[in-house]
């Protein structure tokens, strides 16, 4: 651990992307979580992410520590609070006046109803296709953080308003 947080701390942001949680002894997962948890606190640039199924376990360790995704049923809700947690930590970073937030945030307002309706197209070319459902609700997400990171180094309103009047069609659009 001491030799990963010294790694981490001097290669500035670092993503660790960990699948199939879930699938490793319980009792090495909540060693394991407990030790990303500290790696966490210790590296402020580290993000991490973990795909899993839903287990007890897991659930307690990360309860207060997490932000769940759940991609297994239709997600409007999940993909809302995506957008809402990007956006709130993104206008955190910048200097915009009450007014601007507000526009931005009208502006956003319809980015998870399109995402949600790539979700019905999607789902009925790949329900042709008998492809597995799971890739369609990754394109969900997928088109709203193409969407997001279109802004997400802008600080003028009008390159804001310009990338958010029109928003794309499909993932391909993004």
């Amino acid at each position: 651990m001491e030799l990963l947080t010294t790694l981490l701390s001097t290669a500035g942001r670092v993503f660790i992307v960990i699948d199939g949680l879930d699938e490793i002894d319980e009792i090495e997962r909540i060693r394991l979580l407990r030790c990303l948890l500290e790696l966490q606190v210790s590296c402020d640039e580290a993000r991490i992410l973990i795909s899993s199924r839903m287990e007890d376990d897991i659930t307690s360790v990360l309860c207060d520590k997490a932000v769940v995704i759940r991609i297994d049923n239709r997600n409007a809700g999940s993909i809302q609070a995506f957008i809402r947690r990007w956006v709130q930590m993104w206008l955190q970073s910048r200097d915009f006046q009450a007014e601007s937030r507000n526009e931005i945030m009208g502006l956003l307002a319809p980015l998870s109803s399109k995402a949600n309706g790539m979700y019905s197209a999607l789902n009925l070319l790949l329900a042709s296709l008998n492809d597995i459902p799971a890739l369609n609700q990754a394109g969900m997400f997928l088109y709203a953080k193409v969407v997001l990171s279109c802004i997400e180094h802008l600080d003028d309103m009008i390159a804001i308003r310009n990338e958010l009047q029109v928003l794309p069609d499909n993932l391909d659009d993004a």
